[in-house]
């Protein structure tokens, strides 16, 4: 995605590497950037993120990772639609959506979910900088998924189809005669290996 501040007053930054990245289970993050703006002077930027496709009267969920050393901001992180030019949902974490409650320096995963209007072909996400000089809001690795609920981030897209060979379930790596529930990664529908009533047959 591209990213954007719409005025000045903040230092804009593609690729912060003041902040260690977020570790995230079986995800190689080595080619991702984070997205930073610094604010120099007092008052609310804001900073966005590029249009995102997608088909209109479907439902979707969003998730992007967050860091913010500020203390307040004027407009907390939202999802808005590109035609309409309306706010569909604010982030939550953890179901809670007053960004003064979340943690601070140090990644959070947001989520928000929403449905698209009929004539709608595009989402992005916003939210302004903090209100005080010296404050910083940072973004990594948001993905869109079309359901109502958010699965672990991947790299690239997942299938729609979930039998062998469809490519909905992810790749397994290793070769272990235990399989590792660490790491088995969802699938396109949000199944997962629980250890519990899941199996795999070796045929």
């Amino acid at each position: 995605s591209n990213w954007w501040v719409n005025s000045g007053n903040t230092v804009f930054n593609d690729n912060d590497t003041t902040i260690d990245k977020p570790v995230i289970l079986n995800v190689d993050t080595s080619n991702l950037r984070i997205f930073s703006s610094t604010v120099t002077v007092v008052g609310n930027q804001q900073l966005g993120s590029s249009i995102i496709p997608i088909s209109g009267s479907t439902q979707y969920s969003m998730s992007i990772y967050y860091w913010f050393s500020g203390g307040s901001m004027q407009v907390p992180p939202y999802v808005r639609a590109n035609i309409n030019n309306n706010e569909l949902a604010y982030f939550g974490y953890n179901g809670d959506t007053n960004y003064l409650n979340w943690p601070r320096r140090t990644w959070i995963r947001l989520t928000a979910t929403f449905t698209t209007q009929a004539n709608e072909t595009g989402v992005y996400m916003s939210s302004y900088t903090g209100d005080t000089a010296g404050e910083k809001l940072a973004y990594f690795g948001y993905q869109l998924e079309q359901k109502a609920y958010v699965t672990p981030l991947v790299l690239g897209s997942r299938s729609a189809n979930t039998v062998a060979g469809g490519g909905g379930l992810l790749d397994i790596s290793g070769n272990n005669v235990n399989a590792d529930l660490s790491k088995v990664s969802f699938d396109s529908n949000g199944y997962y290996f629980d250890g519990s009533a899941s199996y795999i047959n070796l045929g």
